[in-house]
């Protein structure tokens, strides 16, 4: 397999469409699950799970936009599900800690997604709290025929989530405890044990800062090409909506 084969980028029409909450669910301390009712789900799509759309929120007079992952999706049902990772209180974490069934907002998006080959049979994702709703999604949906590892720095053992999937993965769960979550040491020593050949791809989101220093960690020292990497820095300390693509 050669390197321009792992992706392939796959451009969407885009849409905004109306959102009325169903549900909310605290599923640890710092991730809460909102499952809205959508409109017009039949022209959705979502190909990868690491896509995001824009979420539009009233704050003060003004109106801002926020990146959230599909969780998960339903056109049956017309459903969409977005959890919100509570590590920062900006607009749009206070709106989904106030919201109740019937509250309604408008939801924008995928612009566009990654596509991973179906011909890849090896992926590691790693990623902090934020990339958790991506990485569940990504196990979740993985086919049997992936060998799939993990890992995801978390607080502590109550901020771990479980998965149902049919692919083969394993989870490394590091507890990051009192360490700064700008720290790259946690992450970089959890990858000592992982092991990466060839044809592995590797995605990463976490902290900005953090995700800038694995890409080159990853690319250098363990000897990944960059084009089998996906590097994407989710948030950064200290500054409001701020996404990074290192690719």
């Amino acid at each position: 397999m050669t390197d321009r084969q792992f992706t392939e980028r796959v451009a969407h029409e885009l849409k905004k469409r109306n959102a009325i909450v169903v549900r909310t669910e605290r599923i640890t301390p710092g991730m809460l699950r909102v499952e809205f009712q959508m409109e017009d789900m039949a022209t959705f799509s979502s190909l990868s799970p690491d896509d995001n759309v824009k979420i539009f929120i009233k704050s003060d007079a003004t109106v801002v936009a926020r990146n959230y992952t599909p969780r998960r999706f339903d056109r049956a049902a017309n459903s969409l599900t977005i959890d919100f990772a509570l590590h920062e209180a900006g607009p749009a974490t206070r709106w989904a800690l106030r919201a109740e069934p019937g509250d309604f907002l408008e939801i924008g998006g995928p612009r566009k997604s990654f596509v991973v080959s179906p011909a890849v049979r090896k992926i590691i994702l790693i990623g902090d709290e934020t990339a958790l709703p991506a990485i569940g999604r990504w196990i979740e949906e993985a086919p049997s025929t992936v060998d799939l590892q993990s890992v995801i720095v978390v607080e502590g053992a109550r901020e771990e989530q479980n998965f149902v999937t049919g692919a083969r993965v394993r989870i490394n769960w590091v507890h990051r405890g009192a360490a700064s979550p700008t720290d790259s040491d946690v992450f970089v020593r959890a990858l000592e044990s992982v092991d990466i050949d060839e044809d592995t791809y590797v995605w990463i989101a976490a902290e900005s800062t953090v995700v800038r220093y694995l890409h080159g960690y990853v690319s250098t020292a363990l000897g990944v090409s960059k084009s089998r990497i996906r590097a994407c820095g989710y948030w950064k300390k200290g500054k409001a909506d701020v996404s990074e693509d290192f690719d």
